[in-house]
């Protein structure tokens, strides 16, 4: 319960700055003069009575302590590394472990996750297509591997996600995108001709271009017979000719 309800209120952009600062100058009143107010946190200060402190936990965001009887000494607490964000709950802990145990927690956590581009993933698992009308010596009997570069090198996609989910994402990248050939799949083709464009759509709804490219010549056949377009061009230019 403690975690669901921390996860809803770190939506709060409001909630959320309070909880990350570890001090805060109050305003004087008609019964208070003006005073500084600081965290007792031991895992968001650096520094713990003018030394260095071991707790520390450069990561955190956040959020609550609280200690009765009962419950022990407990913590929820929040913290973000790489885009990354968790939330951590220790309950029924001691003064000091309560500490330990949260970063620990969040250590193990941010483990867990690992962070790629979209370039990166498609490396990994390239499109490869057919082509027609290539030379009957072409060493890969008119398959072709595209590569993929950014239409505008400073947009880039990255994505973070544990090892499982970024694998299944590799492994099934054409769910994530839009494919779509800019030319006909036949040869002649050149290295580093564009082939087609592949198209990622953000969560924000940004559309992102990649080109993808030729990473191999393929040769057309030279003994082939004509295709129709072929037939259809020959035909045009004998009746041209006779034409004139």
């Amino acid at each position: 319960d403690l975690a669901t309800l921390s996860y809803e209120a770190m939506k709060n952009d409001t909630f959320k700055d309070i909880v990350r600062s570890d001090r805060h100058q109050m305003a004087a009143t008609n019964e208070q003069k003006e005073r500084m107010i600081s965290t007792g946190h031991r895992i968001m200060l650096k520094t713990y009575n003018g030394e260095a402190n071991n707790y520390y936990y450069e990561y955190i965001t956040g959020i609550k302590s609280g200690t009765t009887d009962a419950a022990g000494y407990c913590y929820v607490g929040a913290a973000e590394k790489d885009g990354v964000e968790l939330i951590s709950v220790v309950l029924y802990s001691d003064r000091y472990n309560v500490w330990r145990d949260t970063k620990k927690l969040f250590e193990y956590g941010f483990s867990q996750y690992t962070h790629t581009t979209l370039t990166e993933m498609y490396m990994q698992n390239p499109l490869r297509v057919f082509t027609s009308g290539y030379d009957k010596d072409d060493v890969g009997l008119g398959e072709l591997e595209l590569s993929a570069t950014p239409v505008d090198p400073t947009k880039t996609v990255e994505i973070s996600g544990t090892y499982a989910k970024i694998e299944e994402l590799t492994n099934n990248l054409r769910n994530l995108v839009m494919v779509q050939y800019t030319r006909e799949l036949k040869a002649p083709i050149t290295a580093g001709e564009v082939i087609g464009k592949m198209t990622y759509t953000t969560e924000r709804g940004e559309a992102i271009e990649y080109n993808l490219l030729a990473t191999r010549s393929v040769v057309a056949r030279k003994d082939r017979p004509p295709s129709l377009s072929d037939i259809i061009a020959m035909t045009e230019a004998i009746v041209a000719r006779s034409q004139g």
